[in-house]
């Protein structure tokens, strides 16, 4: 039986993801299922990094600050290095069973619902003429336009 991660842990994802250039951070194992020890149990981690992300040195510190917020040792693992493992049966384990608690792609596609709908509010009732004849009105739709093309681009190449 799994619970939901949020009920278990708490952790600014938000904040941790950008910092670290994290796309998609998901836990898998005991944090999910009956036998998680508040006191004992470690926090297993699999992260998706931005393409393009430059890991450096800095990385290190990674597992040290997030064993800092949860308070409990951290196991951390590149969801690329599971995929790629030849342990079939461990990865199968470990992929069918995380849990994606932060996703980039789910918070891009909040700001371009958002913007959709202001373009369409600031577009509702207006004629034809009025959009081509009205820069201010032209210049109030181009914005959340621009906005969600912006936010287009950020989507990851899986996502798309």
């Amino acid at each position: 039986m799994t619970t939901k991660v949020a009920t278990r842990i708490s952790l600014p994802y938000e904040q941790i993801c950008k910092k670290w250039n994290i796309t998609r951070f998901e836990v898998f194992g005991s944090v999910l299922r009956n036998d998680f020890n508040r006191k004992r149990s470690d926090v297993d981690v699999l992260m998706t990094f931005a393409p393009g992300a430059v890991i450096g040195w800095d990385f290190f510190g990674l597992p040290d600050e997030l064993e800092q917020i949860f308070g409990r040792p951290v196991d951390l693992s590149t969801r690329r290095s599971i995929e790629q493992s030849p342990n079939r049966i461990r990865k199968q384990a470990i992929l069918e069973s995380a849990q994606t608690v932060y996703e980039k792609d789910e918070e891009l596609l909040v700001d371009l619902l958002s913007y959709a709908k202001l373009a369409v509010r600031r577009a509702r009732g207006r004629s034809q003429d009025e959009l081509i004849m009205d820069k201010d009105l032209q210049s109030l739709l181009i914005h959340p336009l621009l906005v969600i093309g912006e936010a287009a681009k950020n989507l990851s190449v899986e996502f798309r």
